[in-house]
């Protein structure tokens, strides 16, 4: 499992930063926030709060939240505001849906950096 984690980040981070014509930020941050157990509720609601608060500057934050079962959101956040950006039916397969997610992000936010941060428990690989 690990390995395809790994995989899946390097195929993220070597992403093409060519993909649109429109002008790419500095970076473009995607937080894929697991919350399968319900004790993070509080937390995921404080730390989005908290990206909504302080924004991502000129750079592009989205967040991809999936709470249970096999549906997620994808949300771009900005200074004072978040957007709903699509519902995800996931797959049984982590690496696809982080691969899925990121592909999106790419697509919707180019940049000239791309970063992932995996937000969960912390007690190992999503």
């Amino acid at each position: 499992m690990k390995k395809y984690m790994v995989a899946a980040l390097l195929i993220f981070f070597s992403y093409p930063t060519n993909t649109s014509t429109r002008k790419k930020s500095p970076w473009t941050f995607l937080v894929y926030m697991e919350v399968s157990d319900g004790e993070l509720y509080t937390a995921l609601l404080k730390n989005l709060n908290q990206m909504i608060m302080h924004g991502p500057g000129e750079n592009n934050l989205f967040a991809f939240v999936h709470t249970e079962g096999d549906t997620a959101w994808l949300y771009q956040i900005t200074k004072n505001n978040i957007t709903h950006i699509d519902t995800i039916i996931l797959s049984d397969s982590y690496v696809k849906n982080i691969a899925n997610a990121i592909n999106m992000t790419v697509t919707l936010a180019p940049a000239n950096h791309y970063a992932l941060i995996l937000w969960n428990h912390g007690f190992g690989v999503l």
